[in-house]
């Protein structure tokens, strides 16, 4: 089940504005980082198929989420 509720996952990570790497369910953060390349490098470190990457931003604007 996909989660659409972003709000607690990325609480910790935005008021760092941070690059946030979800898994595909958007139910855990599996890499964060500066760059969207160090949070997906982190991300696929940890063994993540296809995350997710988003910015985590105070007031979430920018999220686009594409599921194949």
């Amino acid at each position: 089940k996909l989660n659409t509720d972003l709000r607690k996952v990325l609480a910790p990570y935005t008021k760092g504005r941070l690059w946030v790497a979800l898994t595909e369910d958007n139910r855990k953060v599996v890499g964060s980082g500066k760059s969207a390349a160090v949070a997906l490098r982190r991300a696929q470190e940890v063994g993540a198929v296809n995350p997710v990457l988003m910015r985590a931003l105070p007031d979430y604007s920018g999220f686009i989420s594409v599921h194949r």
